[in-house]
């Protein structure tokens, strides 16, 4: 029970963390649970067609490719085909720019809460077992990986111009991302640690998939203040952040 209530607390707080940057149009709670509940949902149903997918292609030699491969499409592919069901099922909250973007993040926050409990056995794995540097790459990882996958749908919701390119590119960057973290660790995984090089690596990852998922909020925040609020002075970005723009913009240099 404890071990189940650190991954919903954690859970909620990445979501209140996603709920933090939806300024201008800003999703009813009950729609963000109905997406992180499909999200778990999905993801329960995967764990069964992952495992029959790597058993038809599993050879010894390309075992840690095709089992990466397989997560890597089959997760991502659920979370554009959710993000896209929840666009044409709801079309009434799904009506922003930024909403493919927030509803992605959400169904994979979903999918990592199953995932954590999944991986832990919540029902017998105690608390000092919980790792939670691993919890929260995880949680950040199918957050951030939700985003880039689900942006391109908020695009084509608002017809808006290249919204195909865009969408198959994030959708590609998302598979990239995810086959080759997924690679690493399964590859580090014999070892029980990464050699320097795959550490680098791994680090060099996270950073790109954070600043790639991160400009994607800025221009779809600037895309939805466009259509809700052109004159509003809302920021996305809040402190300490503001402050060293402020300082920044200060011609006085105070």
């Amino acid at each position: 029970m404890v071990l189940y209530s650190t991954l919903i607390v954690t859970g909620l707080l990445a979501a209140l963390l996603v709920y933090r940057y939806d300024l201008y149009d800003r999703e009813p709670w009950p729609m963000l649970l109905l997406a992180a509940t499909a999200g778990f949902g999905v993801m329960w149903l995967l764990g069964d067609i992952e495992q029959w997918t790597i058993d038809l292609f599993r050879t010894a030699e390309w075992h840690n490719v095709v089992v990466s491969a397989v997560a890597s499409t089959h997760e991502e592919g659920a979370r554009l085909l959710l993000v896209a069901l929840i666009a044409w099922l709801i079309p009434r909250h799904f009506n922003d720019p930024m909403d493919g973007i927030i509803y992605g993040s959400i169904v994979g926050l979903g999918m990592a809460i199953e995932e954590s409990m999944s991986y832990l056995q919540l029902w017998r794995t105690p608390l000092s077992a919980l790792p939670p540097a691993t919890e929260f790459v995880r949680y950040a990882g199918h957050l951030v990986l939700g985003g880039i996958t689900g942006f391109g749908v908020g695009m084509a919701r608002m017809k808006m111009a290249r919204w195909p390119r865009v969408l198959a590119g994030c959708l590609a960057v998302s598979l990239t991302i995810h086959f080759l973290w997924d690679w690493l660790a399964f590859t580090a995984g014999p070892k029980g640690k990464m050699e320097w090089h795959q550490t680098l690596a791994a680090v060099g990852l996270m950073g790109f998939g954070l600043l790639f998922y991160g400009m994607l909020v800025v221009v779809g925040s600037d895309w939805s203040r466009r259509v809700f609020d052109p004159h509003s002075v809302r920021q996305l970005w809040g402190w300490p952040i503001t402050l060293l723009m402020t300082r920044k913009n200060d011609p006085t240099g105070a």
